[in-house]
Parts: structure tokens; sequence; C-alpha cells
């Protein structure tokens, strides 16, 4: 059985880890480490031949020539003065491989010594929208506001500082890079200060400045809030919402389990799961849970990994792949519900949360409604690199189980719904909405 877990969160909180990949905040930090020219070739060797016979989607970048990046790489790589640039190098080259699960991670990615201001943003109708904001002492004194829209980040266009910063450092889809890349836009240094510049809808302009203390103030954003793992509605008209966080801890299903165990499953006339904001996780934990939702074996995906044979490279043969054999998720013996069923996604529905999708929407044993997912899932190899900073390589390529693609496009819900500017003035869930209003019309439609 392969288990599949999203490349950061294996070992700690996304909210420790990530937050230096921002390249300009983390040439603040680290200047202490050092690296010889002979590990900074070692190093681009190690990201360069990890991933010419481990990466799994060179198909999706037919014009990448891997041998001639690092052939190109290598003075660039020798030219850089200090760690900082050195990892920026390795970074820009690791994502011409364009893959979500294939990237470098520097050194202090490790260390927790980073954080976002307390807010969240959204990228709806191409702005760089505010959605949150946390609760501190500064924030009270700023006038902010769900809806305002960032225009600046130190004095910097928002947008040319989101392609210079975030873009060219991070691979994927146009959907991740748009909702992992506004976690990354603000982060820093802990405590360290940001400058920004709002703008109203009617034009207005705000300037302020605000403290990267998000986690010291209990804000999390809300693709690592994983407290709670489970949070449950008791909608109108026998609607039932659950939202599930994660499925990084085998707790998700526990508590599912015991969800289900004290519903009156003849009262609920419909079931919402939410995974909006499920960053993935532990695949096997999804399909824990898939099990308690169907009456008879759904198929999962399917995967291949690239099988190297040294002796058939020399006797120019094609390089095989290794195919995982088809397999099913079969039904718990616990209690089970068997009702209509309508799944939210959204861009950052990612890694296991969309391996969690496969079995459902291929089957149709729900309706997904909301916007298409991530598109990035599979297996990473890791690959420790000078100075203590890792190479991730994705080395597992995933299907639907008819071999249909969907890793670097993505998920397509069954009904599209994406949030408007004026659902986030209304504080309006259209997502949610559009939910409970296909079990209303499924209910017209009986009556009838």
């Amino acid at each position: 059985m392969r288990v599949k877990r999203w490349l950061i969160s294996v070992i700690v909180p996304m909210e420790c880890l990530s937050v230096s990949m921002n390249y300009k905040i983390f040439a603040q930090s680290e200047k202490g480490i050092a690296v010889t020219q002979e590990q900074k070739i070692w190093g681009l060797m190690q990201v360069w031949s990890a991933a010419k016979y481990n990466f799994a989607y060179f198909d999706k970048v037919p014009k990448l020539d891997w041998d001639s990046e690092v052939q190109a790489s290598i003075p660039k790589i020798l030219s850089t003065e200090n760690i900082n640039d050195y990892y920026l190098e390795l970074r820009e080259f690791a994502a011409k491989l364009n893959d979500g699960h294939t990237q470098v991670m520097p050194p202090g990615a490790l260390s927790g010594g980073y954080d976002n201001p307390p807010v969240e943003l959204q990228m709806i109708e191409n702005k760089f929208i505010l959605v949150r904001i946390g609760d501190t002492d500064e924030t009270k004194h700023q006038n902010l506001f769900p809806g305002l829209e960032l225009i600046e980040i130190d004095g910097i266009s928002a947008k040319e500082y989101f392609t210079k910063n975030i873009e060219k450092y991070l691979g994927g889809t146009k959907q991740y890079q748009e909702s992992f890349g506004l976690f990354l836009l603000l982060n820093g240094p802990t405590n360290s200060k940001v400058k920004l510049k709002f703008q109203d809808r009617l034009g207005k302009t705000t300037n302020l400045e605000l403290t990267r203390n998000a986690m010291s103030n209990g804000f999390s954003q809300r693709i690592f809030a994983m407290n709670p793992l489970l949070e449950i509605k008791q909608l109108e008209n026998g609607i039932v919402y659950i939202k599930l966080a994660s499925f990084q801890s085998e707790q998700v299903v526990t508590d599912f389990k015991e969800a289900l165990e004290k519903f009156d499953l003849s009262s609920i006339k419909g079931m919402i799961l939410d995974v909006r904001f499920n960053f993935g996780g532990n695949s096997q934990n999804g399909y824990d849970i898939i099990s308690q939702l169907i009456e008879k074996p759904l198929e999962k995906l399917i995967w291949k990994s690239r099988k190297y044979v040294a002796a058939d490279n020399a006797w120019g043969k094609h390089e095989e792949w290794l195919v995982g054999k088809p397999d099913t998720i079969k039904p718990s013996i616990d209690k089970k519900y068997f009702g209509p069923l309508v799944i939210l996604t959204s861009s950052n529905t990612f890694s296991a949360a969309e391996d969690f999708l496969i079995p459902f929407k291929y089957s149709g044993r729900a309706t997904l409604v909301g916007e298409k997912t991530a598109g990035s899932t599979g297996q990473p190899l890791w690959i420790p690199l000078p100075g203590g900073g890792v190479f991730t390589v994705c080395a597992i390529k995933d299907f639907y189980p008819d071999g249909k693609e969907f890793v670097g496009i993505g998920i397509e819900p069954d009904i599209e719904v994406n949030a408007t500017l004026q659902d986030v003035y209304d504080g309006k869930d259209r997502t949610l909405e559009k939910a409970i209003e296909i079990f209303s019309k499924s209910r017209d439609n009986r009556k009838k």
C-alpha cells in the first residue's frame, strides 16, 4: 500500500516550515551558514541527478532540456556570494520542472522562525483580496476590513512582487501558484514588519504596517488550520455540513467515525463535505473516510513510476514504467452513510485531498462543487542538500482509474462556483449556498 503525504507537512506543521520560501525574506536569514564552491556544485548535481532519474513528469515540460539547464546553471551557482543567493539559484532551477510536489527548500525552512501578519488573502477576480483579519491590538487600530485589495508590498506593486518573488520559484498549476503563493507572499522573520497598501472599491488607498506575528496571536491561514480536524454543523432541512481540515492524522478518521455513530442517519437528507482548504496528508486516511460513505467498492486512482535498468539504457531500450496494481476502497464494516453527498473544492484542495476526490468523481458517488483543485499529488523523494536544505522530487505519476490525467491540470468540479468581490463584502459563501441549493432542488424534483 502506498501512503502519500504532502511533502512539507510530513515533518513539521506547515506554518513552521514553508514560510522561508519567500526569497526576499530568506535573504535576511541564515547568513552564518557557508557553502564551499565544491558543495555548491555537489548540491546542484544532487538536484539535477535526483530529477533526471526519478522525476515522473518530464512529459509535462517537453521543451525543457534538463541537461542543458544544469550546464547553464553551473556558472550562476558558482558566482553566488552567499548561501542565500545559492539557494535562490537552486530553487529557480528546480522550479523549471513546474511541479507542485517538486521543489528546493532552503536551510531555515525547518527552523520555524518565520510568520505572516494576521491577515489572509485570496485571489478573487484577478485581485489580491483581503478576506480574513486576525483580532490583534495592531489590526484593531488599522482601517482593515474584508474586500480590500492589496496593491503594494514594501513599496512594490503587489502583482510585480508576486511575479518576482513567488512565481519564479514555485512550480505547479496557475491555480496552485495563486493559492499557495498568497500564503508565501507576506512571509518573513517572526515579529518583523511589512509595509502594505490597500485600496477599497471606491479607489481610496490606505497605507499601513503590520507585524508578522500571526501564530503568537492564534491566527492561522485556513489551509493550515487543523484544529479542529473535523467541524460539524447541522444546517436547515436535514443537511449536515462537515469540514475535513486535513488528512494528516488518523484522528480525522476516528473523529469522522464517531460523528457518524452519533447521527440518526435516517434524518439526514444530505451531507456536505468541505475540503476547500485541505492541503492533504496521508491518502489512506481519506480512503478510510470514503469507506464509510459507500455501498460498493470504489476504484482508487492508478499510478506508475519510472523503472530504470542500467543495462537497458546501455542497449538503447526505452525506459519502462512500474505500474501499480488497480485497487479499490471497500465499504467499512462500521456505520455508513449512503445518502446524497456534495463535496466542496477549491484551488487549495491539494495532494492527498485530491486523491480523496478521485473515487467520488470517477464513480459519480458525490457532486463536486466549487473551484478546480490544485492539480498536484504524488510521492516526493527527499534529497538532502549542502547547508541543511532539502530537494523533494515527485517520483510517482497519478491518474484517474481510466488513465485520464489530472496532475498539472486540476480536478474539475461538476458545478463550478467562484467567489466574487461582492460575496466578500456581504460575507457570503456562494459555494456552500450552491451545495444547499442542490439538495433543495433534488427534494423539489422528488415531490413532482
